[in-house]
């Protein structure tokens, strides 16, 4: 992927909160309701000033500048901050206070383990901590979709996999819905997927939260598997076999990056050709849609349209009318 465009965050009055966001020029208004200070916080805490880089292999920010804390020894249990500073520089800076506590109880690992080894150790941590909270997000989602890979090759487990990490049509199991949207039985279906998650999924988690986003990888898994049960359960011809994988979720993200940073420009892997995220993602839509209609299957085609209609629907009504309405009631509540 590779695209250069600025992301700016503004809060506009006191009465009705909104964000702007300017991609090159062109403006891009989301609004909030009256009351809901509390959750439009979240966008005010954002780096004004963060650039996204990118290239094929996902988004990359720019930590000039990063407010850095500087926790130093003056407070806490001596004994494990004389532990911590004998591995790292005394000038050493943390990202938090949580940061600081993790490298801590590094330090305080057993005396026979290698001085060499709690420095590695503690270099992944930093790592880890100065890696921004929206690539985080991507990467804990990632790690969970390994897992599950991991465990589809433990041959004991491939009777429970296949019965409750794939969602069977002919079953009577809803929850599977949800589970095999994490659930990828083949190396490069897992790596394609992830690949596109680890691209897309920090772009729109600089729009929304990570409950949100979260809610909403769910919630467009769940209704993209709903589409592809539907489809064979009324498409006569069309083979009943059970489904997996990510893609549909990821259909649903790539809706909502389209929409929020339009003049993106994306590529695919090993072609030296750019184009247009909005112009793609209505090329590869098209794709899934005449696949469908010719009852051709090379890929869960209604599942990707499943999950590029939910994303659509979720940017023009689902957020507005029923996420922000669902906060502003939970944080009345809390309230009242």
């Amino acid at each position: 992927m590779s695209h250069s465009f600025m992301l700016r965050l503004l809060q506009k009055g006191l009465q009705k909160p909104s964000i702007s966001f300017t991609c090159r020029n062109k403006p891009l208004t989301l609004n909030k309701p009256d009351s809901f200070c509390n959750y439009s916080s979240f966008f005010q805490s954002l780096n004004t000033k963060k650039r996204i880089y990118g290239g094929w292999n996902g988004l990359l920010y720019n930590l000039t500048g990063l407010d850095l804390q500087d926790y130093s020894a003056k407070s806490g249990d001596s004994e494990a901050l004389s532990k911590l500073y004998s591995l790292i520089p005394l000038s050493h800076k943390f990202q938090s206070l949580e940061h600081k506590n993790t490298l801590i109880k590094i330090a305080q690992f057993p005396e026979w383990l290698p001085i060499e080894v709690k420095q590695f150790i503690i270099l992944g941590a930093d790592t880890w901590y100065f890696t921004p909270s929206e690539k985080r997000t991507a990467y804990s989602l990632i790690a969970v979709n390994v897992i599950v890979f991991g465990l589809w090759k433990v041959r004991r487990l491939q009777g429970f996999m296949q019965r409750n990490f794939t969602h069977d049509p002919l079953s009577s199991k809803s929850f599977t819905m949800v589970t095999s949207t994490f659930s990828h039985n083949s190396l490069w279906h897992l790596g394609f997927n992830m690949l596109a998650l680890s691209s897309f999924a920090p772009a729109v988690l600089t729009v929304m939260p990570k409950e949100e986003f979260f809610a909403f990888y769910l919630s467009a898994g769940v209704f993209s598997s709903l589409i592809s049960h539907l489809a064979t359960a009324l498409i006569k011809s069309r083979a009943i076999l059970p489904s997996l994988g990510a893609s549909g979720a990821l259909y649903g993200i790539l809706a909502v990056t389209a929409h929020y940073y339009p003049d993106l420009k994306v590529s695919l892997l090993l072609i030296p050709v750019s184009f247009n995220i909005v112009d793609a993602f209505c090329g590869i839509v098209a794709f899934d849609f005449i696949m469908a209609f010719l009852r051709k299957s090379i890929f869960d085609h209604y599942a990707h349209l499943g999950g590029a209609l939910y994303g659509y629907w979720y940017f023009k009504l689902g957020q507005e009318h029923f996420w922000y309405n669902a906060v502003k009631f939970i944080e009345e509540a809390k309230h009242s």
